[in-house]
């Protein structure tokens, strides 16, 4: 861990120092109050042991300021002081400390002390970790990582709204597997799914900076370039098609070869900044031309599998 040592007793704070970098600690050492609220302000850590009594500021304020700093991480913080009345130990705990060592402490406690905080900022992390995770499926679809139809919506909305005050052009991209519901049919959810996040990885290569990639239907991604005119928008749907046509995509039945079917709308009028038109306007679009590699599966194909694997 990260830890941070405020001691105003020069051998103390020597030897404390070298204790916890024997133990594999990283420490940042702080010789008085002063200097230790200094560091709390410039970096984060994992935990802070803390002398209660030190000239000017004390451990308790250190304490304090670490807790009012906040973040998602909680510092596990131990208070060291010869001080055992029970009103100490109770003003110790309301300002913010995790434990309370008194002085003279054996090393054999301080070592039990600091395991306990390893595994307190353990828990805290994967707490955190599933909290992203919850945040981001939230608004991300699990198979592809791409954003769910009501936040891609959503942003769709925003981005029109600004082009009705300040008219650029805007494109959508519908890009979707050839054949991939016949393929669902004949060999279930879990081959389609390897395959969509596949394509969401190749279409992600070959998107510009700034473009969002959502999944808005069962079978579809859609691409949302808020910069890009008609020919960029077809440009960016030829690199992904030749993209995807480069090598077969890897599923656990073996290599397939697949097709996409390519289709883009933009919006460059006022009169076209609106959803259920740039919607109607994909709709209605033809399929982008492109040149289409064999071997691939259509609605009536089955889809070419390695010869060393045969499908379920």
């Amino acid at each position: 861990m990260k830890l941070l040592i405020a001691e105003d007793d020069l051998v103390l704070r020597f030897l404390l120092d070298e204790l916890l970098r024997g133990w594999g600690h990283e420490t940042v050492v702080a010789e008085d109050g002063h200097d230790a609220l200094a560091a709390v302000a410039r970096e984060s850590f994992d935990g802070a042991i803390l002398d209660w009594m030190m000239p000017g500021v004390t451990g308790l304020d250190v304490c304090r300021a670490i807790r009012d700093k906040g973040g998602e991480r909680h510092p596990y913080v131990v208070m060291l002081t010869a001080r055992t009345a029970q009103e100490d130990i109770v003003a110790g705990l309301d300002a913010g400390a995790d434990e309370y060592i008194t002085k003279p402490y054996s090393a054999i406690e301080l070592a039990a002390r600091l395991r306990a905080a390893e595994r307190y900022m353990r828990v805290q992390d994967e707490l955190l970790e599933a909290k992203r995770l919850i945040a981001f499926q939230a608004e991300h679809d699990i198979v592809t990582g791409a954003l769910r139809r009501r936040v891609f919506i959503t942003n769709l909305h925003a981005l029109l709204r600004a082009r009705s005050r300040n008219p650029s052009p805007l494109s959508l991209v519908r890009i979707s597997l050839s054949g991939l519901s016949d393929l669902t049919e004949a060999y279930g959810t879990a081959l389609a799914d390897e395959l969509l996040r596949t394509l969401a990885q190749r279409v992600r290569a070959q998107m510009p900076e700034g473009a969002q990639l959502g999944r808005t239907d069962q079978n579809e991604l859609l691409v949302l370039l808020p910069h890009a005119d008609r020919r960029a928008a077809e440009a960016m749907a030829h690199r992904t098609a030749v993209d995807v046509h480069r090598e077969d995509f890897p599923t656990s039945m073996g290599n397939i070869a697949v097709g996409v079917d390519l289709y883009a709308a933009t919006a460059s009028r006022i009169s076209e900044f609106d959803v259920d038109a740039l919607s109607e306007a994909l709709d209605l679009a033809r399929p982008i031309p492109w040149t289409r590699p064999e071997p691939m599966f259509g609605c009536s194909e089955v889809p070419a599998i390695s010869d060393s694997v045969s499908p379920r």
